[in-house]
This record gives C-alpha cells, sequence and structure tokens, in this order.
C-alpha cells in the first residue's frame, strides 16, 4: 500500500533493503521521476517560496487547517477526522514535517530527490507482479500524476474515485476491495 509521499519512500525503501515487493496497491502517489522542462503542482512551488511558504504551514497549519478543501467527496471528513489530522501538528515547533516534507518534491531537474525517484522509476518498469491503482479523481495536487503511473504499471487495473487527495479517507470500501483482490493474488 502507498500513498503519498508513502510511494517513493516505501518502494526505495524496499528497493535499497533488496526486498521483493509481492503487490501493489497505489494511491495518489508519485512513483515516476520528473522529465526535462517540467513544472512543479501549485502546491509544491509554492512551499519552495521563501517566506510565503514559512508563514501558510508554519502559521497558518497549510494544508491541514484547510484539509476540507481537498476533499472530492463533499462532508467525507468528520470534525474528529479533521482534527485527528491536525492534532499532531498543532504546536509551531511540531509543524515543521509539512513543509518539509513538501520541499523534498522536486521543483527542477537538479533537487536532490530527483536521483533516487528515477531509481525507483525505473525498479518499478521491472516489477511485474499484482497492481492495482485507486485513485481520487478530484485530487488537486496530484491529479496529472495518473496516466503517468498506468503507464508505469500496465499491469495495474485502475479503480477511479470521486475522492480528493485522501482517497483512504474517503472511498475506504475502494481500497479495501483493492487490498484484497491483491492479497488473495499474492497469497497463493
Amino acid at each position: 500500500m502507498i500513498h503519498d509521499w508513502g510511494g517513493m519512500i516505501g518502494v526505495a525503501g524496499a528497493m535499497r533493503a533488496g526486498k521483493k515487493i509481492d503487490g501493489l496497491v497505489v494511491m495518489n502517489t508519485s512513483v515516476t521521476a520528473p522529465k526535462d522542462g517540467f513544472n512543479p503542482t501549485w502546491f509544491h512551488g509554492l512551499s519552495q517560496t521563501p517566506i510565503i511558504s514559512d508563514l501558510l504551514f508554519r502559521i497558518f497549519n497549510f494544508p491541514q487547517a484547510y484539509l476540507g478543501l481537498f476533499q472530492g467527496i463533499p462532508n467525507s471528513y468528520s470534525k474528529e477526522d479533521l482534527r485527528s489530522y491536525k492534532y499532531p501538528l498543532r504546536k509551531f515547533k511540531d509543524n515543521i514535517g509539512p513543509l518539509a516534507l513538501a520541499r523534498m518534491v522536486p521543483n527542477n531537474m537538479s533537487h536532490p530527490s530527483v536521483a533516487i525517484e528515477k531509481e525507483v522509476e525505473e525498479f518499478l518498469r521491472s516489477y511485474k507482479g499484482p497492481a492495482e491503482i485507486v485513485w481520487g479523481m478530484n485530487d488537486s495536487v496530484m491529479w496529472k500524476l495518473r496516466r503517468r503511473t498506468e503507464r508505469l504499471l500496465p499491469q495495474a487495473k485502475t479503480v477511479k474515485t470521486d475522492a480528493g487527495h485522501f482517497v483512504q479517507q474517503e472511498s475506504p470500501e475502494k481500497v479495501v476491495e483493492s487490498m484484497k483482490k491483491i492479497f488473495k493474488l499474492t497469497s497463493k
């Protein structure tokens, strides 16, 4: 199961540890490296903007305080859900993580993460095992990466949902169905 930064981190971790991946369920993540001339998403471009990004992410607790804007299915987040996403990052000293992660996304080809992203993409290009892609079609950040992911994993069936970025939050039944299919295929 990989989602968001868990895509690169999970695959790179398995790859570097020499572990075999038996099956994959991919949800709104990037597992491909950028190509020359790419433009970062508005979200990731914003994270690279000095002072403004620090104010938004650190002072105004972006994006946690605004998760409702990122949902694709209206009212799919309860008040408790929203509080649980914000709670660990509620203090200024604790909320540097989202900005640091956003800045780890390349904004140009000389960004330090591009090399490992190329390794991950090449590793997955040779992966022929079972896979499913469960994609939130209303993701305002990762929307343009679905087709690249499908080309990288041609054996994967794509399950399109009305979710935004957090597919597991908004369409958990679709995620569980895909998990069960892949687990069944890998446990034979």
